[in-house]
């Protein structure tokens, strides 16, 4: 019944809920014992997941392309396919580096280290180590960087002698669209990086 469910879904194109369709069954075939039926269930959510990866990364949306991959090598692992799971955490890999540099062309920095630092993770989960080392050098350079530019706001505002809200603030800066622009970049690398330096923090050695 739960295989029909998921395959109704399927058709629907709403991946999710077909993905946790097959999820729950080959759950309970894997406790049937019936690892054939298993490994069909996870192929079937492997075939899922690449075609919604694929889907995404036509649009260009590098960062859900590179996560379903890896999800897609999760699932691999699931099945015990250790080829096809490296093949996976490769692409996701691959997508994952694009979707860095398109963000660091934006200079969304933060964003940029973060894709780095998931990368770096992936690469830690195929077992190669100095691609690891790389990506996480790669994305303390772009916190560091980050961190610089907002240095260089703060050094800006404690010269200007402005002590106003944050919403004064955005209202000061929207004043001139330059600046207002420069703020904005501001906000988010604040915003984003508060749970970035939480999982950067236990990796101080590539900083």
């Amino acid at each position: 019944m739960r295989v029909r469910y998921a395959e109704e879904k399927e058709k629907e194109e709403n991946y999710s809920e077909a993905l946790k369709g097959y999820a729950e069954v080959a759950y309970w075939a894997d406790k049937m014992g019936n690892k054939k039926f298993r490994s069909e269930l996870y192929g079937k959510a492997i075939d899922l997941q690449l075609r919604y990866a694929e889907e995404k990364e036509r649009e260009e949306n590098y960062s859900k392309a590179s996560g379903s991959y890896a999800e897609a090598a999760d699932w691999a692992d699931k099945m015990e396919d250790e080829k096809r799971r490296k093949e996976l955490y490769e692409k996701a890999i691959e997508v994952g580096l694009r979707s860095a540099t398109t963000k660091e062309k934006k200079s969304s920095l933060s964003s940029a280290a973060a894709d780095y630092v998931q990368t770096a993770k992936w690469a830690d989960a195929v077992g190669d180590d100095v691609k690891r080392d790389t990506l996480y050098e790669k994305a303390a350079q772009r916190l560091r960087e980050a961190a610089e530019t907002y240095e260089k706001l703060a050094s800006f505002l404690l010269n200007s002698d402005i002590l106003i809200d944050a919403s004064a603030l955005r209202d000061y800066f929207s004043e001139d669209a330059e600046k207002f622009a420069y703020f904005d970049k501001i906000s988010s690398i604040v915003e984003n990086c508060r749970w970035f330096f939480e999982d950067f923090s236990g990796m101080s050695r590539w900083r």
